[in-house]
């Protein structure tokens, strides 16, 4: 993780000479990086509560969509949507991915097209 490997204002570049980039690299600005990722993760763990819970209270396990399916599901949008005020769009994208996982978990399933049959005649 690139915060545990951040030195603060201990990090040196080495190049030609010997250079300590003050002005970037400094004790500040890592607990800064901290705590803004610490709020992040604190945030993320609150919305994969409501998810987990959106996700057991409509039944998606007997949809095809695991627990596993829906926490992949808020990572990827998590991962691409990191703003902290943007929750909403993260929610939304993971309970759009997993309704699509839904809808499409029949047509997975090798015997749909002889359940289908059955349902025509």
């Amino acid at each position: 993780m690139y915060l545990e490997q951040y030195g603060g204002s201990s990090d040196v570049w080495l190049t030609k000479v010997l250079f300590r980039m003050r002005l970037f690299y400094n004790d500040l600005y890592l607990k800064v990086a901290q705590a803004d990722f610490r709020n992040f993760q604190r945030i993320c763990r609150l919305e994969w509560t409501t998810l987990e819970r959106w996700h057991s209270e409509n039944n998606f396990q007997t949809h095809g969509v695991t627990q596993k399916n829906a926490l992949r599901a808020y990572f990827l949008a998590a991962a691409n949507i990191f703003e902290p005020d943007r929750a909403e769009e993260r929610l939304v994208w993971a309970r759009t991915a997993m309704l699509a996982q839904a809808f499409s978990w029949p047509l997975q399933r090798n015997d749909y097209i002889d359940i289908m049959r059955e349902d025509l005649h």
